[in-house]
């Protein structure tokens, strides 16, 4: 058997390896480039972020009454209260000291 040294570097399978690592990563990039331009494009220049559709998201009106709620005897197990619930955003209150 000849001693034979093979040329792995100058032959035409690796540079077809190559050829279709760069192919991979050049489309790889390109896809997550359109992700990455995409959810920039949302979180900047969409109105859902912005302004008054963020507002109006926020503030949630409940203005159904449940049903009441009777056991097999008739007997009245739960029913709407009315009440109120206050709340304080820490973040805007301006004189903490004087509470």
């Amino acid at each position: 058997m000849p001693n034979r040294k093979f040329r792995i570097f100058d032959s035409d399978a690796l540079k077809n390896i190559h050829q279709r690592v760069f192919f991979s990563i050049v489309i790889f990039t390109i896809f997550y480039s359109l992700i990455f331009f995409q959810i920039f494009n949302i979180m900047i220049f969409s109105k859902y972020f912005n302004g008054e559709l963020l507002k109006k998201n926020i503030q949630i009106k409940q203005t159904e009454n449940r049903g009441e709620i009777f056991d097999r005897n008739g007997v009245l197990l739960a029913s709407t209260i009315k009440s109120y619930s206050l709340f304080a955003d820490p973040k805007k209150i301006k004189e903490i000291d004087n509470l």
